[in-house]
């Protein structure tokens, strides 16, 4: 993930985490993730971010599966 400007997370916090659905713009998917790293990008102010799930309702983990699948197909 990246996370430009701001605060950014800190390894070992929790958060609640929203993805937006690209079609809409709306919410899709909500789940709790633990950040696990943190490294600077080039750009200034920005960092990548590593977090792991351990959160989210069987709905919402077959939304983001369908979600992962789609990408997986799509890709050469």
């Amino acid at each position: 993930m990246m996370v430009s400007e701001g605060e950014h997370p800190s390894p070992g916090t929790v958060h609640q985490l929203q993805l937006i659905d690209h079609n809409t713009g709306d919410p899709d998917i909500t789940l709790g993730a633990t950040c696990l790293w943190l490294d600077e990008a080039s750009a200034s102010d920005s960092y990548w971010s590593g977090f792991q799930i351990i959160d989210i309702s069987a709905k919402e983990q077959k939304i983001l599966d369908a979600y992962i699948k789609s990408l997986e197909d799509a890709s050469p």
